[in-house]
């Protein structure tokens, strides 16, 4: 059940978190963010979530039943690849790949109702429910700052496209603005699922229309050609 803090009965209930956390960690995260919400997963015993990795910054509370949490360091490039990151922004849902040898690594929580853990930003993770049914919430962050990162991912996959080997994120504080500065978003976008890729999709779709044109004035010279 996605978005569930647009509900009055939860919606006091994860402004009180946000607020708590706020206290917490002493960040102002309310303005630090571009998205929060809150969706709650209901899986059947022995359900198993595959490994993958996520943009949003979750807190994940276990409510009813047992579930283990399966967690690896977002920052292991053996576990996860600059190039699957960038895949992965783009669109690629799947693109983290679990490596031979990978487990090993994992940090394992097992949860239970009242308790939580924390997944980092691209942290990849793969779940397996207990033996009776579970009920967690998932309260999630956008970050400014990580959104304005996954710009200079998306630019570095379509440099990776054309031959060049890219500089990763945090390596050149230049690059990053001129990468970012290029794909920043042109308006702003209606629904949390487009903000990662709406500056691509606007870039897109005048593309999009210039690759038709060429194609049609292509075959029009082909057919002029054939005609003489």
């Amino acid at each position: 059940m996605k978005d569930v803090q647009k509900h009055d009965d939860f919606r006091c209930l994860i402004d009180q978190f946000v607020a708590e956390l706020e206290q917490i960690v002493a960040r102002p995260l309310r303005s630090l963010s571009s998205w929060i919400n809150a969706d709650i997963f209901v899986a059947s015993p022995g359900m198993v979530t595959p490994y993958h990795i996520d943009h949003d910054v979750n807190f994940l509370l276990q409510v009813h039943g047992e579930k283990t949490v399966n967690l690896f360091d977002p920052g292991d490039r053996e576990i996860l690849a600059e190039e699957d990151i960038e895949q992965y922004y783009i669109g690629n849902h799947n693109a983290a790949k679990f490596r031979e040898g990978a487990q090993s690594k994992a940090k394992v929580f097992a949860l239970r109702p009242g308790i939580g853990v924390h997944q980092p930003t691209l942290a990849p993770h793969w779940v397996r429910v207990g033996g009776e049914y579970s009920v967690s919430i998932a309260i999630l962050f956008f970050l400014h700052d990580l959104d304005r990162r996954a710009k200079v991912y998306q630019f570095n996959h379509y440099l990776r496209r054309i031959g060049v080997r890219p500089t990763p994120p945090g390596q050149s504080i230049v690059r990053d603005c001129i990468k970012q500065l290029i794909l920043s978003d042109l308006g702003h976008p209606k629904y949390k699922q487009q903000a990662l890729r709406f500056a691509l999709e606007k870039y897109k779709a005048p593309l999009s229309v210039a690759k038709a044109g060429l194609k049609r004035l292509a075959k029009s010279g082909l057919k002029r050609l054939r005609a003489r």
